[in-house]
């Protein structure tokens, strides 16, 4: 078995009696392999933090080596030592430092955070540091919004999660693994250009496993985030360093998920959490995980770690505690306190070293799970991966075509269902949907001027993402990147993450700081002059003084023929307060508003007439007060 990473080394799997011959010859070396090694000088890094106005030492520090997975933090002398992975007291922070050249990132509460370039460490030598950090640096986390159902930064900016999952295999994402030469196809610049360029879509946020646990051919281990338990992969965390520096450079933010446990309890025994890998938890993937001692200790120390090394930044969205817990082997009971035990310590710890808390969640893969109740997390998120949105396929005639209409009522029922149970001061949205039961990729594309053209996938996602911010969610839905065989890798198209900002544009024309709506279906209420339009499916939310609408043309399943445009529709939707109303039309496709009109109530109820559109149109509706 292959090692994966800097990170550790242990003892493999060996065959033979040679082999055995040789362990044993080894062993008994030890004591004194032990001793010699104990009289070798270690090289490490160790100094002082002061404040840069008083000269005072700086108790709780954060110290990170740049180019490495190692850290430390000041004691209350304000000393810090990078210390070997032997060290009883600092177990989960990496091996010593290697010969050679780094950049310090220096990081206290209430102080600006410093770099100091070109700390050159020699071998079985000590490099003496003093940093001095200068105060009055403040933050700008995102926080739950006044109307409890949307996010805000603490200043009060609106923030609206859309975005996708980032897996470190993507070819536009993947800077960190170029001196490994992993992927053929990294190139430094367009990664950069194609963070630089998210924000300019509208792209607000990405969501990331910390580790992929992949077991690859010949049972190697690949992007395990430590290995062993305690020790980080260097190559994993420096490109998480890499992604947070242009987060925060470009302006998106990063919501970080521990655990890929899909392929932890898949690849159990190669996991560093298991027993055969030297791990604190059992042969199996079982209720262990949420109840014995040790494996407790060590998860509670992987939340400090990253608490520590990218808590500070603003970038830094929120921490989902574990992705789908739900369908981990155990019980919800075990499961609940388990939630309540790592949320309280997540978000204590976050206090001690940073003054304030990101906020918490954890991911279920069943939306009507009862752990998205639990009181310590501060939002919802769920995953849609039920009935026609993991299977688009419908066949018609004999042949397999994309339904692109279906996948979007459910979205929207499932949004709904979700937020009719909440507490009001609970947002919610999705963090994984997309088509893993279809036969991908070729089913979800069709044949365009004789090329294959991902229009099925784009207008299956476009519904979905409008369905399900449109019934009331904090944001889109995040698309799991299941297209394996197109050019993007494992990313959405460029379409779908234009689609994402125009889905962005439209939620910012509310006013989300006191926009609490319940959602409301209201199928077949579209009309043509004295005829309903039961082509035309209308969703939406509502409060006492804005609402949202959904218009969307029902398509027969792609490929198919062209679409016709709508034209003469009318609307009647209901709002909750007598009054007169704006309406502001929104062109999905476009991403801008098309037309302004006046519309008065009658029994608190609005008729609203559309102009012609072809697939889809949004409204926003908002009483005007006099």
């Amino acid at each position: 078995m292959t090692r994966f990473g800097r990170g550790g080394c242990a003892l493999e799997r060996y065959a033979g009696l040679a082999q055995i011959a040789m362990l044993v010859w080894a062993f008994a070396l030890l004591p004194v392999l032990g001793r010699e090694a104990a009289a070798q000088p270690a090289q490490t890094i160790r100094g002082s933090v002061l404040d840069g106005s008083t000269g005072l030492p700086l108790a709780g520090a954060v110290v990170i080596v740049r180019g490495s997975a190692l850290q430390a933090v000041t004691d209350a002398n304000g000393r810090f030592d990078v210390v070997n992975r032997n060290d009883p007291d600092r177990p989960n922070y990496g091996v010593q430092p290697r010969p050679g050249i780094y950049a310090l990132e220096v990081r206290a509460r209430g102080y600006r955070p410093a770099v100091i370039d070109k700390v050159e460490v020699k071998e079985g030598e000590t490099a003496e540091i003093t940093v001095q950090l200068e105060p009055g640096y403040t933050t700008n986390f995102v926080k739950v919004g006044p109307s409890g159902r949307y996010f805000a930064l603490e200043d009060g900016t609106p923030f609206v999660p859309a975005g996708f999952h980032h897996q470190p295999v993507e070819p536009d994402f993947n800077a960190a693994w170029a001196p490994l030469g992993r992927w053929w196809w990294y190139n430094p610049t367009r990664a950069e250009k194609f963070a630089q360029a998210l924000p300019q879509r509208g792209i607000s946020y990405i969501r990331v496993f910390l580790e992929e646990a992949y077991i690859l051919e010949n049972n190697v281990r690949f992007g395990m985030f430590q290995d062993p338990v305690g020790i980080y992969n260097p190559d994993l965390v420096s490109h998480w360093d890499q992604l947070f520096d242009w987060a925060d450079q470009y302006g998106f933010k990063i919501l970080v998920s521990l655990y890929h446990t899909d392929q932890a309890r898949r690849n159990w025994r190669y996991y560093p959490y298991a027993q055969q890998q030297g791990g604190p938890a059992g042969e199996k993937p079982d209720a262990r995980w949420f109840t014995d001692p040790g494996v407790i200790e060590a998860q509670k120390r992987d939340l400090e770690y990253i608490i520590d090394r990218w808590g500070q930044r603003d970038s830094f969205f929120a921490i989902d505690l574990m992705n789908e817990i739900d369908l981990w082997p155990a019980s919800t009971s075990v499961m609940w306190d388990w939630v309540t035990m790592m949320a309280k310590h997540a978000r204590s710890y976050m206090e001690e070293r940073w003054g304030k808390a990101h906020l918490l969640t954890v991911s279920v893969a069943n939306p009507k799970s009862t752990l998205r109740h639990h009181p310590d997390v501060d939002c919802v998120t769920t995953h849609m991966y039920s009935g026609s949105i993991a299977n688009p396929q419908v066949r018609v005639d004999g042949e397999i075509k994309t339904d692109v209409t279906t996948p979007a009522v459910e979205a929207f029922l499932i949004a709904a269902e979700v937020l009719s149970s909440l507490p009001a001061q609970k947002p919610y949205f999705d963090t994984e949907h997309g088509p893993i039961g279809a036969q991908l990729p070729l089913d979800m594309y069709c044949i365009v001027d004789g090329m294959r053209s991902p229009m099925a996938d784009e207008t299956y996602f476009h519904n979905i993402i409008w369905a399900h911010f449109i019934a009331g969610a904090a944001g889109a839905p995040t698309r799991w990147g299941f297209r394996p065989d197109t050019p993007q890798g494992y990313r959405p198209t460029d379409e779908m993450l234009d689609d994402l900002g125009r889905l962005r544009r439209f939620a910012l024309l509310f006013d989300l700081q006191t926009f609490a709506p319940t959602p409301i279906s209201l199928f077949g209420v579209a009309r043509a002059g004295r005829s309903n339009r039961d082509d035309l499916l209308v969703m939406g939310s509502v409060d006492d003084d804005q609402a949202m609408f959904w218009v969307l043309q029902r398509r027969k399943p792609i490929p198919d023929g062209l679409m016709e445009p709508v034209t003469d529709a009318v609307i009647e939707v209901p709002v909750l307060t007598e009054g007169e109303y704006l309406v502001q039309l929104y062109d999905t496709r476009r991403g801008e508003v098309i037309s302004e009109i006046a519309v008065s109530t009658n029994n608190r109820r609005l008729t609203i007439p559309l102009p012609a559109f072809l697939c889809d149109i949004a409204l926003r509706v908002a009483r005007q007060r006099t």
